[in-house]
């Protein structure tokens, strides 16, 4: 098992799509995740926290300050618009965090030091 939850900052221009993927990640992964969402502008006050920045938008890494060398940044492609918080985007964002919780929980399982 992992000392603490993983700590993943959700960024996007669109505040309404990153603020439901932390959400999101709270609710679905509240044993595994916890999630912060900012915008492009605030970003860098959050990256010393964040183990992982998953941004929705593929320049956006261009438009953030220089990341810390521990911190993973993951482009999530939407296929609904981010702009719009609605049952689409809930269900996409929904599903890619229970992938990510299920990844989790497999490497958990394989952990050495369960087989004390």
């Amino acid at each position: 098992m992992y000392k603490r939850k993983a700590r993943i900052l959700f960024v996007d221009r669109h505040a309404p799509a990153a603020a439901l993927a932390a959400r999101l990640a709270n609710e679905l992964g509240a044993d595994w995740l916890e999630g912060r969402h900012a915008t492009p502008a605030s970003a860098a006050g959050h990256m010393p926290w964040a183990d992982l920045l998953v941004h929705f938008d593929p320049d956006l890494p261009m438009q953030l300050a220089t990341p810390p060398k521990t911190l993973r940044l993951k482009h999530w492609p939407l296929a609904a618009d981010p702009a719009q918080p609605d049952t689409t985007l809930a269900a996409e964002l929904r599903e890619r965090i229970r992938g990510m919780v299920g990844g989790m929980r497999m490497l958990a399982r394989l952990s050495p030091e369960d087989d004390d």
